[in-house]
Order: structure tokens, then sequence, then C-alpha cells
């Protein structure tokens, strides 16, 4: 999320030319490259925590396709004209909220019972 935000500030300011001193290190393809590099390891740490946990919760498994939609649903609202914020992505897609009280309710039901 913070690299989504810094590379669409990036992309704004440099076109306004008035880029913060800390964006002068960065470089476009540096934080897209990043910033996916951590959504794939965010997948991956997710469905390994999955499987670790799939001996005492048997369902928590069939998340993962889950997150991973939520998780592509947000980077293509970064790819879209943007601040980058997440609070105003997450609560301005209603898509994105829907799937992911989908995903809470899964959870709490997968967890609690």
């Amino acid at each position: 999320m913070g690299m989504g935000k810094r590379r669409n500030e990036f992309t704004k300011l440099n076109k306004k030319d008035e880029t913060r001193e800390v964006l002068k290190q960065y470089s476009e393809n540096f934080l897209n490259e990043n910033m996916y590099m951590f959504l794939a390891l965010t997948i991956i740490f997710y469905s390994l925590w999955c499987l670790e946990m799939s001996n005492k919760f048997k369902n928590i498994m069939y998340t993962i396709p889950l997150v991973i939609i939520i998780a592509l649903k947000y980077s293509l609202n970064i790819e879209k004209e943007s601040d980058g914020d997440p609070v105003d992505l997450i609560f301005g897609d209603k898509i994105l909220i829907f799937l992911t009280a989908i995903l809470a309710i899964i959870m709490g039901v997968i967890l609690y019972n």
C-alpha cells in the first residue's frame, strides 16, 4: 500500500515538476517493481499461513482465491489516476468493500465455528 501511494505521488508530482526531496531518490520502475513484489509476497505469506492453519481450520484454504482477487482489485485501483491513499482507494470502491466484507464474514465463520 505504501509503495502504491509513493508511486502515485511520484507520478503526479513529476508531471508538475514539484518533486519532494525524498522522491528524487526513486524511479517509477523501482516503485512499480517493488509494489508488485510486495503484492506477490503478501499473497505468498498469506497462502503459507493458510496452509499452516489448515490443520486447525479445514476450510481456510478456500479464502486464498478471494484474497488474490482483493489484491488484484486494489492493484487495479492503484493504476487508475489517484493519489494512492489506501483509505480513499478502499472506501471509494464499493466492489472492494464488498469483497473485503465477504472475506471478513468467511474468516469469522471459519475461525469461530
